[in-house]
């Protein structure tokens, strides 16, 4: 079930990471991005910013579409975070 979907150019840090993942009530954070899934620095640094008692996973958006169409994603509480308002739209739209 999805919870809560940010818009923020940073993606996954601390601000999100612990005050709005526990406001909301999250256990799985996804990063649905087209870039991150492909650069290794910054997937390692989204890592690193993750609470420790949430999933995190990081998609590009194609992929996030699928998963939550799926239903694999029914199972979590799930805090989707995307970098602009034209990524939101595009999961918003299928």
């Amino acid at each position: 079930m999805i919870v809560f979907l940010r818009v923020d150019h940073r993606l996954l840090h601390g601000q999100v990471a612990f005050s709005w993942t526990q406001y909301v009530g999250a256990d799985c954070i996804l990063i649905a991005n087209d870039s991150v899934p492909n650069d290794d620095l910054r997937k390692t640094t989204i890592k690193m910013a993750k609470p420790p008692a949430v999933k995190l996973v990081i998609k590009n958006i194609a992929d996030s579409i699928e998963a939550i169409k799926s239903g694999v994603t029914d199972k979590y509480k799930l805090f989707i975070v995307v970098e602009s308002v034209a990524d939101a739209y595009r999961l918003a739209r299928e």
